[in-house]
C-alpha cells in the first residue's frame, strides 16, 4: 500500500470525474462493474465516462470481440482494450480529441463461482492518453483474488480498478509509488498483483522485468515468474496449472553447472517415479529473504543469468520452504519435487527457524511434506558443505557428518532428539537421496 493517504478511492474516482480531460470507457467482464460503479457512486460520472459495459455471456462477447479460446486471459484482455479504445477514437476524436485524454479499461475475471472450485483469478488493463492526441500508453497486469466470496472479490476488484486508472494518470513519474498505490485501501491478503507489463512511451525508460520483481520486493504477490523463451514475465498459474513440479531452491550465487545438472537429474529422476499425467514443470527459485530475516539481493541479472540456463525462474518472498508448498499447492495437486544439496536440507531441518509456529519444526514438516511432495538431496564434498554452512552462519555442531567424501542422506544425522525425526522421513520416502552419476 502506497504511503499517500489522502485519498480513499472514493476521493479517486471524484478527482478523476473532476478531471474534464480524462475520458473514456469501462468493460468489466467476470466480476460486477464495480470500478464503473465508484465513478457514478462519486458524482459527475458524465465528466469521465463514455460508455461502460460487461459482455457477459460468451456468444455475446464473441460477437463483439471474436472468438477467443480462453477468455479470461491477456489476449483475450487485450483484444478488448484494442477493440474498445478504437471505438472511443472513431466515435469521439473529432468531438473531443483536442482536449480530452481517452482511457480505455477493462477486465476479464473468473470470481468465486457458486460452488467455490474455481481458482480465482484475472486480468485487467488499461490503455490511455497522457495528452491529447498523444501516442498511447498501455499497463496490463494479473491478480489473484483471496477473499471468499464473490462479492468481496467484486468489491476489491472495483478498488484495484480505480487505483490503477488513478495511478495511470498521476504516478507515471514515481513508479515505486505506482505499484504501492495499486493496493491502496486493499491488502495483499485480498488481492494480489504477480504480473505487470507497461509499454508505451510513458515507459520508454522501463524495463518490465525489474518492475515484476518490485511486485515482490514491494509485497504487492509472494511470488512472479519468468520464461527464458520469451525472457519476460509470465503469472504462475499459466506455467503451473494441474502440473508435476520440479523446483531447485536456491541463492544461484556463483555460474556454477551443477545448478542446472541438480535441476535436470532431478527432472528425470521423477520421471522415472512413475506415470504422470503431464509433463513435468521445471524450475529454479530464489527467495527475497532467507530464514534469518535477511534480505536477499535478488537482481534482474542475476534472474537474467539463471533464464539462459533455458529453465523458468521464479522469485518469491517464502523464506521457509513449507510455505512454498503451500503456495505451490494453490495451482496443482500433481507430484511436487524440491531438488537441493545436502546443505539446503540441513538449513531446512533447523529447529530455531519455527519457533513462531504453535508446534515448532512438526508444523512446518507436515506443511512441507503435504501429499505427494518429496525433497530430492544431492551429496556434496564434505569440505564445501562445511564452507557453505559457515558463509550462512548455520552451526553444523549438531549434525554427525563424514571428516571427508561425499556427505549424503545416508552418512549424517542430526543429534538429539531431531534424529528420531529424520529417520522417520528417511523411513517414509520424502527424502530421496538423488546421486550425481
Amino acid at each position: 500500500m502506497s504511503t499517500d493517504k489522502l485519498l480513499d478511492t472514493h476521493q479517486k474516482a471524484l478527482s478523476i470525474n473532476l478531471d474534464d480531460s480524462i475520458y473514456g470507457s469501462l468493460v468489466e467482464i467476470g466480476a460486477g462493474q464495480d470500478a464503473a460503479a465508484h465513478f457514478f457512486r462519486s458524482g459527475g460520472a458524465s465528466g469521465t465516462i463514455a460508455k461502460t459495459m460487461s459482455a457477459y455471456d460468451m456468444k455475446v462477447s464473441d460477437e463483439i470481440y471474436g472468438k477467443a479460446s480462453r477468455y479470461v486471459s491477456r489476449e483475450r484482455l487485450t483484444t478488448i482494450v484494442d477493440r474498445e479504445y478504437s471505438l472511443l477514437e472513431e466515435r469521439l476524436k473529432e468531438l473531443r480529441g483536442e482536449k480530452s485524454r481517452f482511457f480505455s479499461f477493462a477486465n476479464t475475471v473468473s470470481a468465486r463461482n457458486y460452488q467455490g472450485t474455481n481458482i480465482c483469478h484475472g486480468w485487467m488493463g488499461i490503455r490511455f492518453q497522457t495528452a491529447p492526441k498523444s501516442t498511447t500508453n498501455q499497463v496490463i497486469i494479473h491478480v489473484n483474488m483471496r477473499d471468499e466470496t464473490n462479492l468481496l472479490q467484486q468489491q476489491a476488484l472495483g478498488i484495484l480498478g480505480i487505483n490503477l486508472i488513478y495511478a495511470s494518470y498521476h504516478y507515471l513519474d514515481n513508479l515505486e509509488h505506482f505499484l504501492d498505490s495499486l493496493l491502496d485501501s486493499l491488502r495483499i491478503e485480498r488481492m494480489e498483483v504477480d504480473f505487470i507489463h507497461l509499454e508505451g512511451p510513458a515507459f520508454e525508460e522501463v524495463d518490465n522485468i525489474s518492475m515484476n520483481l518490485n511486485l515482490v520486493k514491494q509485497g504487492l504477490c509472494h511470488a512472479v515468474m519468468f520464461t527464458p523463451n520469451k525472457r519476460e514475465a509470465a503469472p504462475p498459474l499459466d506455467l503451473l496449472y494441474k502440473c508435476p513440479i520440479v523446483v531447485e531452491r536456491g541463492l544461484f550465487r556463483f555460474d556454477h553447472p551443477v545448478y542446472l545438472k541438480i535441476l535436470e537429474k532431478s527432472l528425470d529422476f521423477l520421471r522415472s517415479e512413475g506415470q504422470l499425467n503431464k509433463e513435468p514443470v521445471s524450475f529454479f527459485e530464489m527467495t527475497i529473504k532467507n530464514v534469518d530475516e535477511h534480505q536477499n539481493h535478488v537482481s534482474k541479472d542475476c534472474t537474467l543469468k539463471l533464464m539462459k540456463l533455458g529453465y523458468p525462474v521464479m522469485v518469491s518472498s517464502f523464506a521457509e520452504t513449507y510455505k512454498l508448498t503451500g503456495y505451490l499447492g494453490r495451482y496443482t495437486s500433481e507430484s511436487l519435487r524440491f531438488s537441493q544439496g545436502i546443505g539446503n536440507l540441513i538449513q531446512v531441518m533447523q529447529e530455531r527457524f519455527y519457533e513462531n509456529l504453535d508446534s515448532g519444526i512438526l508444523s512446518a514438516m507436515s506443511q512441507l511434506f503435504a501429499k505427494d511432495v518429496k525433497l530430492y538431496v544431492f551429496g556434496m564434498e564434505v569440505e564445501a558443505l562445511k564452507e557453505q554452512m559457515e558463509t550462512d552462519r548455520f552451526d553444523l555442531s549438531y549434525w554427525d557428518i563424514p571428516k571427508e567424501g561425499i556427505a549424503n542422506l545416508h552418512n549424517i544425522s542430526p543429534r538429539g532428539h531431531m534424529r528420531h525425526l529424520y529417520a522417520y522421513l528417511l523411513e517414509k520416502g520424502a527424502l530421496l537421496d538423488i546421486p550425481f552419476s
